[in-house]
């Protein structure tokens, strides 16, 4: 029996309104521009936080951070935008194959009368999608809205967000917008990246939009073969 997984399941209805877990559009960046490339000292990063960092803009005892932005008439927004009744997945399957990418795969125990199952998932890492809560974010040794680090129990949690994430969600494909098929791990996308796209597209980015940012990783993976995705995410540089 060959069952198939899938991850990021976030479903578009009418491919417009979604229901998502991903980026939150900040109003309080918005005049912050990132051009291009740019190499900055701590002191220059510090400065960068406390510039653009949302601790204390809904309240100090807030715990959701900018989800905040999704108002509700943010959401009947986005419910007008449905002109059709399809859903469209954006998911992968998931793998029960050990790769450089997923050297921790879904495994699935499934009982001999076939009437129960059991799955083994290890979500941390670069195969399975999942929502990180905001106590995952720290700045020296404080999560969100300047609380201390408590290392027994992570809050603000995930539970926050049991209503669900719906809002006007916005694709912004790259490799389309350089004309090519999936960009190369070492490839980062900057803000210049994303304002060429809305140009593009002809779609302006608002407050309390979720941003979908296809890089082609999978088609990548498709054609050349997993690789250890996770050190290409996170360089190890000096400053």
């Amino acid at each position: 029996m060959k069952t198939k997984f899938s991850s990021g399941g976030v479903t578009a209805i009418g491919a417009l309104a979604l229901g998502v877990s991903l980026f939150l559009f900040s109003a309080r960046g918005q005049d912050t521009k990132f051009p291009g490339p740019t190499k900055m000292s701590a002191a220059e990063y510090d400065q960068l936080f406390k510039k653009i960092n949302n601790w204390g803009r809904w309240g100090k005892d807030d715990t959701l951070g900018t989800i905040n932005l999704i108002t509700e008439a943010k959401r009947k927004q986005a419910a007008s935008l449905v002109k059709l009744g399809i859903t469209v997945s954006i998911a992968h399957d998931l793998s029960t194959e050990e790769a450089p990418d997923n050297p921790y795969p879904i495994q699935q125990v499934v009982a001999p009368n076939f009437r129960t199952d059991t799955y083994f998932f290890r979500y941390h890492g670069t195969f399975v999608t999942h929502e990180d809560a905001l106590c995952h974010y720290t700045y020296n040794d404080r999560i969100y809205n300047d609380r201390p680090l408590n290392t027994k129990e992570c809050f603000p949690s995930i539970e926050n967000l049991k209503d669900g994430i719906v809002t006007r969600g916005i694709l912004i494909d790259i490799p389309r917008l350089k004309g090519l098929p999936y960009l190369e791990p070492d490839v980062a996308v900057y803000q210049s990246d994303i304002e060429a796209w809305e140009k593009m597209a002809g779609v302006k980015i608002g407050s309390g939009d979720a941003i979908i940012l296809r890089t082609g990783r999978w088609a990548r993976r498709a054609k050349a073969g997993p690789w250890k995705a996770i050190e290409s995410a996170w360089p190890v540089r000096s400053m």
